[in-house]
């Protein structure tokens, strides 16, 4: 990438988080080269990171189906010829199973249950989800509630975000808990991938670069596109991640104390944390450090069975819970520690970090109870809009071609969610909001669509198409919450298996979040009016929204 994109992307930075500090312009120099090493593996891996996002479609039927290998039958019925996958699932190693017990009668025709999915091994040598002297073992909540993306970060972090929505947290945390919910947490609840830099830090990473003086793009556009030893890499991710996560879980520790007081000492089946590419936990020593009752319910994803009451010993999977970053190019953990673990340290924390940020004026409209409101909930394509409008049409000339060449390179192709800018007219949307600091890119690079195909392709072509009651898929990752979502934008049909929880952390004043009542589903959004805690539930609409309900407390 050349000197002209490294300075269009520094201008950009300085509307946002960089120069915040006087070391800010050093430090982005010095990790510039480390991005371009993400970007060319990205580039030259394109086919290989395809063919890894099916092997993780694959694991996750697989996984709820609590089996290695897969048959796949490609026709309409039994008879025909069955494919047999091995599944190397490296993505859902530690998952939990808990139950719940509902009036709702169970699918006709359904399987026996006994004992699904044990938790016999644990990757890190602890004895999953049990804990000595905790009361209340056998007891499980009927409801539950889960919320993920809070990002949350150590004090004077620039991306401290969740702070201004942490009190709020706290508050409706007690409610549940007063109302006997269980608690899952689905992933990137703490922020440490995304550091507050250093200059020690990014020197570090950088006496890993191995240059390449005979390049020609160092004597044509004076860089050195090197290459890096990445286990190396890893090995300084985790040593920088070990003095990190101390420094959230001190700076927090009243949250940790409260969620383990109001839930995880009731039991596993109260409190379940799911991790996320913003926190992995892919060392023992980086688990090691979370408190005891983290550690024991720490998974990789949850699956709920429900027991129907009055059956007691039959059950069946009603919902997946997992955070999602399995299923997107950027950030599936084959290929992370290249890409999107890259794109973080060296840019994420020169604008708003994991994403965009909605602050107390944006997200207004949504969280005002005297005014109508409605959220977009069609699937995300993770394409680029191929509309034949330019992003920069009205520049100068040869300006807008450049510039989109570089807006294109940095966000990969994907979908772009214009729909959240106040101008409707792209070039405006740019200059005189992305450009100005007063709002960043909404990208979006989880492909829902083709997540969705394949959920709906494996429910039809494998085992599962013999259960009466097909999985719930339960995301958060993408900060959206979903609902019955639209598959596409001009049609009516709708994707009934999927949900999103949204984000706890990127709008400000307003946390997203997913109950289960008694098996049945609600998105709702939480607020502080003054001193009145509100609660709204979102409703989905038949062209393509999640329309705003009170809901009372």
């Amino acid at each position: 990438m050349s000197i002209i994109t490294k300075n269009f992307v520094k201008h950009i930075g300085l509307q946002y988080n960089l120069g915040k500090k006087s070391d800010d312009i050093p430090i982005f120099e010095v990790l510039w080269e480390l991005f371009q090493i993400g970007n060319k593996y990205r580039r030259k891996n394109k086919a290989l990171v395809k063919k890894s996002l099916f092997t993780n479609y694959r694991a996750l039927i697989a996984s709820m189906l609590n089996s290695s290998s897969l048959k796949e039958y490609p026709g309409s019925t039994f008879d025909d010829v069955i494919r047999l996958h091995d599944v190397s699932n490296s993505v859902f190693k530690r998952i939990k199973t808990i139950k719940f017990s509902s009036r709702e009668t169970i699918p006709i025709g359904h399987v026996r249950v006994r004992n699904p999915n044990p938790p016999s091994v644990n990757p890190f040598g602890r004895n999953p989800f049990t804990r000595e002297n905790t009361v209340g073992l056998g007891s499980r909540p009927q409801n539950f509630v889960i919320f993920s993306d809070h990002h949350m970060t150590e004090k004077g972090h620039r991306h401290n975000y969740f702070e201004k929505n942490k009190e709020l947290y706290k508050e409706l945390l007690r409610y549940y808990a007063d109302h006997d919910f269980g608690l899952i947490e689905n992933g990137d609840v703490e922020e440490y991938t995304i550091f507050e830099p250093t200059i020690k830090i990014a020197n570090g990473y950088n006496e890993l670069i191995e240059k390449d003086p005979d390049n020609i793009r160092e004597e044509v556009f004076g860089e050195d596109i090197g290459s890096v030893n990445w286990t190396k890499l890893k090995e300084q991710r985790t040593k920088n991640r070990k003095k990190i996560l101390p420094k959230i879980i001190r700076d927090n520790v009243e949250l940790y104390n409260l969620i383990h007081n109001l839930f995880a000492k009731k039991g596993p089946n109260y409190y379940s944390k799911v991790t996320g590419n913003h926190d992995p936990y892919l060392t023992p020593e980086l688990v090691r450090l979370l408190p005891p009752s983290y550690q024991d319910n720490l998974c990789d994803a949850v699956k709920i069975f429900h027991n129907p009451i009055g059956e007691s010993t039959d059950s069946y999977l009603k919902y997946f819970v997992t955070h999602g970053h399995q299923f997107d190019s950027s950030t599936l953990p084959q290929h992370a520690y290249a890409m999107g673990e890259v794109f973080s340290e060296t840019l994420g924390w020169t604008i708003q970090g994991a994403d965009r940020i909605w602050d107390g004026i944006k997200t207004e409209t949504w969280r005002n109870p005297n005014k109508e409101a409605n959220f977009r909930n069609v699937l995300a394509t993770a394409k680029a809009d191929d509309s034949p409008e330019s992003i920069f049409s009205g520049f100068a000339p040869g300006a807008d071609s450049v510039a989109e060449f570089i807006i294109e390179d940095l966000m990969q192709g994907h979908e772009i969610a214009w729909e959240y800018f106040d101008n409707t007219n792209k070039a405006q949307a740019f200059s005189s909001e992305v450009m100005t600091g007063d709002e960043y890119f909404k990208v979006r690079h989880l492909s829902e669509t083709k997540l969705v195909q394949q959920l709906h392709y494996w429910y039809a072509h494998s085992d599962i198409r013999d259960w009466p009651s097909k999985p719930k898929l339960i995301i958060g990752h993408t900060h959206e919450p979903r609902l019955h979502p639209r598959i596409k934008t001009n049609e009516v049909t709708t994707a009934p298996h999927y949900l999103n929880t949204g984000s706890a952390g990127r709008f400000e004043n307003l946390i997203w979040g997913l109950e289960i009542t008694q098996g049945t589903e609600k998105i709702v959004s939480w607020t502080m009016d003054g001193t009145k805690m509100v609660r709204n539930h979102w409703k989905a609409n038949n062209v393509g929204q999640l329309v705003k309900e009170d809901y009372p407390l």
